[in-house]
């Protein structure tokens, strides 16, 4: 697994998260609220790692594009209890997003913190393409429905 800060600087983009418009937000919404209502099991993320089940990342209804990233957003049953999990990558190119940018994307997906509050990797995709991830434990109040 490759760390965030075992990055060499030359593969860190400098592209920045631009100013979010009223429809990029409402996808953000779209994104969240279908996550909240689909959390992906500790079973289905196991079957997903044996390679028995399609990765999050090819469900369009967990990503959405907030140029010139490809985000993909879930709630997942870990091993620790359950965790937000961003997956953020810049389409063709091995460069992964900056602090920065990561910073405003956790800000917006309701992460607590910043990145530094975070489980954070950098995981290689087809197509030499660079995602990195970023996990954070969160708690459901199964009375109201609602992440805590």
């Amino acid at each position: 697994m490759v760390m965030l800060s075992d990055i060499r600087e030359s593969k860190i983009s400098t592209r920045r998260l631009r100013r979010l418009d009223s429809i990029t937000k409402q996808e953000v919404e779209r994104v969240i609220e279908y996550a909240e209502k689909n959390i992906v099991s500790h079973s289905t993320l196991e079957a997903m790692i044996a390679g028995q089940a399609r990765p999050v990342g090819d469900n369009k209804l967990h990503a959405c594009i907030i140029r010139p990233f490809r985000i993909v957003y879930s709630i997942e049953e870990q091993a620790i209890g359950l965790c937000r999990h961003l997956s953020v990558s810049i389409s063709g190119t091995t460069s992964v997003p900056n602090q920065s940018s990561l910073n405003g994307l956790v800000k917006l997906f309701g992460f607590e913190g910043d990145v530094t509050d975070c489980y954070v990797w950098v995981e290689e995709l087809p197509h030499s393409i660079s995602a990195v991830n970023l996990v954070q434990p969160l708690e459901w109040d199964r009375e109201t429905s609602t992440l805590t």
